[in-house]
C-alpha cells in the first residue's frame, strides 16, 4: 500500500480524506514515491484532455482538490459525500501511480 494510513471527516456538503503516504518508497526509475509525485498524477489524470477518456471513473466528478500538506500527507476534497472514494482509489485504471518522469511529454500526454 502506498498510504500507511487515512483519516476522513465532514468537510461542508463534502468530505476530506488525508492520507499518511509510505515512506522509502521508489518507482522503477528510482524517484521517490513522495506527495508531489502523487499529486502530479491526480493532475495528469483529471486534466480536461485526459478525464474525457474516464468518464466512467465517479471519483473525478466529485474530487474538487488534491494537494500536499507535507512531503508525506496527501489531502482529497469533495464537493460531496462520496461513498466509493477510498474503494475507487484502489482500481488500477485510470489512477495508477506513474513516476512523475513519464510525463516528459505534459500532463496530457499517455505516460509512457
Amino acid at each position: 500500500a502506498l498510504a500507511t494510513s487515512w483519516n476522513t471527516v465532514s468537510a461542508g456538503n463534502g468530505q476530506e480524506v488525508t492520507f499518511q503516504l509510505r515512506q522509502g518508497v521508489s518507482f522503477h526509475d528510482g524517484t521517490p514515491w513522495n506527495c508531489s509525485a502523487a499529486v502530479l498524477n491526480f493532475d495528469h489524470v483529471l486534466s480536461d484532455v485526459v478525464k474525457q477518456r474516464h468518464q466512467w471513473f465517479g471519483t473525478g466528478k466529485h474530487l474538487k482538490s488534491w494537494t500536499c500538506t507535507g512531503d508525506y500527507e496527501l489531502v482529497l476534497e469533495t464537493s460531496d459525500r462520496f461513498y466509493p472514494l477510498l474503494q475507487e482509489l484502489t482500481y488500477i485504471r485510470p489512477l495508477r501511480f506513474a513516476s512523475p518522469s513519464a510525463f516528459a511529454m505534459g500532463l496530457d500526454s499517455h505516460p509512457d
